[in-house]
């Protein structure tokens, strides 16, 4: 069963606020996926029995985006060091440098 919601937004639109009605889009729905065997597999060791899950698709983008941000970005630092050794830079200019 589907069912649309409708909801009410406040928007500023330079002078005053306008109350106007939006129809979200379907990532921010509610929608059941089914659950691949091989994770299945991984989260019966834990004792969890899954085989479909209810959500909002949004939420695997924010899956992807936390996990860049947690397993991949930190190593951005060890990069910028390896390419500033490589090219024989010195301090680069950063926001920190200007606010001094």
């Amino acid at each position: 069963m589907v069912t649309m919601v409708t909801r009410v937004i406040l928007q500023y639109d330079g002078s005053a606020l306008v109350i106007s009605n939006c129809d979200p889009g379907y990532v921010f729905n509610q929608q059941t996926f089914n659950v691949p065997n091989g994770v299945q597999g991984f989260l019966s060791f834990f004792g969890v029995t899954w085989s479909e899950v209810s959500l909002r698709p949004i939420h695997f983008h924010g899956l992807v985006m936390a996990m860049f941000a947690s397993l991949i970005a930190p190593f951005g630092g060890f990069f910028a060091s390896g390419f500033k050794r490589a090219f024989k830079l010195g301090k680069l200019l950063c926001c920190r440098t200007l606010l001094i």
